[in-house]
């Protein structure tokens, strides 16, 4: 089974926009539920969940928004590249080819969005092997800063979610479900995989929840070491992509009050 659509106990506001935690471990689709901690991060975008989706798919926006990763190259293809994109119940049965269906704003769900969700033009796609440029202060789109590290990391998940089952308000979702997981690393030393869900609400637009679930040996020391930064970042990156679809202005550098993030930690 899929992980669920995790809440945070925070609720979001308009003086709280996005809300930022470190929460105890939720499951991922490669490791299941065994882990260290989780970051998640939530808010709501005046955008569809297939604009959000493309926005995070195509790496060539990146520069323009991203101040936690603005930059992400294409290394090729994993072997266990799938061939499409998978349209899921939220029991992972009833999985079928959509190619050839046609989306709203002009996407067509076979490519997936513009340019054809061709990688070797910057999109994700199932199977794909990417090195990040991490910022973990935060300022990656701040002139002559260095990056804290480069990582890479693989799609592991990129599909459709059409849910038979409903959440407690009884309402179906619907909307999308990309992940990635980090790669150079022995599982038993560190692991990490990030979950990003796109779904429709009712009134429109979005609701956007990522997370990420630390595991492995190294996971108490990430935890306890970078843990906070880790927490800031994630908020920061919901605020990026939301501000960018938005059409608001993007602070490249701002302090946790400014941001107006409303973040926990367990």
């Amino acid at each position: 089974m899929p992980p669920r659509y995790p809440t945070s106990e925070e609720p979001i506001s308009a003086a709280a926009p996005v809300t930022a935690d470190i929460i105890a471990p939720l499951p991922v689709p490669s490791y299941g539920a065994s882990g260290t901690f989780t970051v998640i991060a939530r808010t709501r975008i005046s955008a569809s969940p297939l604009a959000v989706l493309n926005t995070i798919r195509d790496t060539t926006t990146w520069p323009k928004w991203n101040t936690f990763c603005p930059r992400g190259v294409i290394m090729g293809a994993s072997k266990s590249k799938g061939k499409g994109i998978r349209s899921s119940t939220s029991t992972r049965t009833g999985v079928s080819d959509i190619y050839g269906e046609k989306g709203k704003e002009g996407y067509g769900l076979g490519d997936f969005g513009r340019g054809g969700g061709d990688e070797s033009q910057g999109w994700l796609e199932q199977g794909s092997e990417v090195l990040v440029d991490v910022f973990l202060s935060g300022d990656g789109l701040v002139p002559g800063r260095k990056r804290t590290r480069a990582q890479t990391i693989a799609v592991t998940v990129l599909e459709r979610i059409i849910d038979s089952e409903t959440e407690g308000d009884g309402v179906k979702r619907s909307g999308y479900r990309l992940a990635w997981k980090t790669t150079g690393w022995a599982d038993w030393q560190y692991r990490s995989e990030r979950v990003m869900e796109f779904v429709a609400r009712e009134e429109g637009g979005t609701d956007y929840t990522c997370w990420e679930t630390f595991s492995g040996v190294l996971g108490p020391v990430v935890k306890r070491i970078a843990g906070s930064s880790l927490c800031d970042r994630f908020g920061d990156y919901a605020r990026d992509v939301k501000a960018f679809l938005e059409g608001t202005e993007l602070n490249v550098h701002v302090g946790e009050a400014e941001a107006n993030t409303k973040r926990r930690s367990i």
